[in-house]
C-alpha cells in the first residue's frame, strides 16, 4: 500500500498495532460559526475520531441529504476570507490526518485548492463530483505534496469498474448505497460481500460510509472487515441542533465499536 501522506501512513500503522478499525468523522468547516467550529473539531478528535473529514462549505451541496445541506446553509461567512487561515489553525492544533471534502465549484473557483496543496495543510482530498479521470489527474498533481486522493466506489458498479478504481487507489471510499448522504433507509446486510468485491483487487485502505448513524452501524462495518467507518450526517445533525455533548458521546461510543479483538474470521 502506498500513502503519499505520512500522517495517513502513521494512523494506518497505529490502528493496525492497536488492532482497531478507523473512525472517520465528517464536520463542516465554520459550522455553526468559525470560532465554535474550531472547538468542536478539537473536542471531536479528543472524543475518538481518528481522521477528520473537513467539508468546505458549499452554496450547492447537491449530492448531500437535508441534514448536511442544512449544515452548509448555517455557515454565513464568506469562505474565501477565512477558510485557509482556519485550516492552518486546525493543522497546528491537531496531528491526526485531515481529509478535505469539497465540490469542484467551491474548491477551484478561488485559490483554495492551490493554498491547501502548496502549504501541505491536508492529508487527503475528496471530490465527489469529479469523474474518475479528473480524480486521477488531480491525484497525480497532489501526491508530490504528500496528499492522497480518495476514490469512490458504489455497490451498483460492475466488478470491472470496482477493480479499475480500486487498483489505482491508496484510499477507497465505499459508499454503502447510491444516492444522497444521510439516508434513513440504509441497509448493511450485504457489506461483507461488498467488501470482498473491493478487497480482492487492492491492498488499499478501504473505508465505508453513507447511512452510518449509530454505533451498531459502525460495528457492522467493522465486522464486515472494512478498514474504517465514515460518519457524517449523524455528527452534523448534532451540530445543527447545538447538542454538542451528544456529539462527543456519540463519537466515543462509535469509536468503542472499532475494536477488532472480538471479530472472528
Amino acid at each position: 500500500m502506498i500513502f503519499y501522506s505520512q500522517r495517513n501512513q502513521k494512523i494506518w500503522q497505529q490502528m493496525k498495532e492497536q488492532y482497531e478499525a478507523l473512525l472517520i468523522g465528517y464536520l463542516i468547516a465554520g459550522h455553526p460559526n468559525v470560532m465554535q467550529s474550531t472547538t468542536i473539531i478539537e473536542n471531536a478528535l479528543l472524543a475518538g475520531l481518528d481522521i477528520l473529514e473537513l467539508g468546505i462549505p458549499s452554496k450547492n451541496p447537491h449530492l448531500d441529504g437535508p441534514v448536511i445541506q442544512e449544515g452548509h446553509a448555517k455557515v454565513k461567512e464568506n469562505v474565501d476570507q477565512w477558510f485557509i487561515p482556519f485550516v492552518k489553525d486546525i493543522r497546528q492544533r491537531i496531528q491526526k490526518p485531515i481529509w478535505v471534502m469539497s465540490y469542484q465549484s467551491d474548491l477551484f473557483q478561488s485559490d483554495i485548492f492551490e493554498q491547501l496543496v502548496r502549504n501541505q495543510l491536508i492529508d487527503a482530498l475528496l471530490i465527489p463530483d469529479c469523474s474518475i479521470e479528473e480524480r486521477e489527474e488531480i491525484g497525480r498533481d497532489i501526491r508530490d505534496y504528500g496528499i492522497d486522493i480518495v476514490h469512490f466506489v458504489g455497490p451498483n458498479m460492475t466488478d470491472q469498474e470496482i477493480a479499475t478504481i480500486s487498483q489505482k487507489s491508496s484510499i477507497v471510499y465505499a459508499q454503502t448505497y447510491s444516492g444522497r448522504t444521510g439516508s434513513s433507509t440504509a441497509t448493511f446486510e450485504n457489506l461483507p460481500i461488498y467488501y470482498e468485491r473491493i478487497k480482492r483487487h487492492t491492498s488499499s485502505l478501504v473505508v465505508a460510509g453513507f447511512g452510518i448513524k449509530k454505533p451498531d452501524n459502525v460495528r457492522m462495518v467493522v465486522e464486515s472487515h472494512f478498514d474504517g467507518a465514515v460518519v457524517g450526517s449523524a455528527l452534523v445533525e448534532c451540530c445543527n441542533e447545538q447538542q454538542l455533548d451528544k456529539l462527543y458521546d456519540l463519537i466515543t461510543e462509535m469509536k468503542s465499536k472499532t475494536s477488532l479483538y472480538e471479530i472472528k474470521g
